[in-house]
Parts: structure tokens; sequence; C-alpha cells
């Protein structure tokens, strides 16, 4: 059941990270989350990643689409090309098929127990997927 949209989220999903890991070969990406193992590689070093996450499905005004919430958290410390780098990373997931960009929100976090601060970027997109076919 639902092969093709299966197969087409996939897809999707492989394109958006092969785009993000062949324009930025520096910049980590993690899926879902960051491992508490994985995140001491930080501890002592400056904060540059980002983070793949699938987001919530939704239904639409069609009976067989459903939308699907996906997003990219960028980590950044101490550098000074945050928006540049965002307007990349929008235009390698927009440029996926049936994917579109919706918004960014900024914040600056303080990392634990230290005087560094690192910005957090969500970039939000959008997906719809067919169901029941």
């Amino acid at each position: 059941m639902n092969e093709k949209s299966k197969e087409k989220m996939l897809e999707q999903k492989k394109s958006i990270v092969d785009g993000l890991l062949n324009h930025f070969p520096n910049i980590p990406l993690f899926q879902d989350e960051i491992a508490e193992d994985e995140e001491q590689l930080f501890k002592d070093s400056k904060y540059h990643l980002s983070i793949l996450i699938m987001g919530d499905f939704s239904t639409t005004n069609s009976v067989s689409r459903l939308s699907q919430t996906l997003s990219i958290e960028y980590y950044s410390e101490e550098r000074d090309d945050v928006d540049e780098t965002l307007l990349d990373i929008i235009s390698i997931v927009d440029a996926v098929p049936a994917v579109s960009f919706r918004r960014s929100s900024k914040v600056r976090m303080k990392v634990a127990n230290t005087d560094r601060f690192v910005d957090v970027v969500t970039i939000e997109f959008e997906r719809f997927v067919k169901y029941g076919c």
C-alpha cells in the first residue's frame, strides 16, 4: 500500500541529504537529533552542524493528500556567514520536487556552563504526500 508515495518520500529525503552533504561537506548533518556521545564532539570545538528533522503529517483540502513538515536546524558558533549559509540551505532543499520553503526562525542560545553562544536557525519546509493510492 502507498508504495509509490513511499518511494517518492525516500527519493526526496535522499535528495535533501545528498544536496546538503555535497554543498556543505564541512557541516556535519545529523538526522532527528544529536546523540549524547556525538554531542561530546562539540564540547571543545565550535558548533557548526545541521540536523534534518522529519516532522508531523496533517490533513489538506484533498482527501488523498497529506502535508508533512520537515525542518533543518542549523547551529553556528562565531560565524559571520549565517544568513548566506541559510540562503544556500533554502535553495538546496526548495529545489527538491514537491518540497517548499515555509519560513525560518533564529535564536541565540548560551552553551551550558560557558560564556559561549550559538546561533540556532530552524528552517521549515513542507511537502505533500499522496496516500491511500
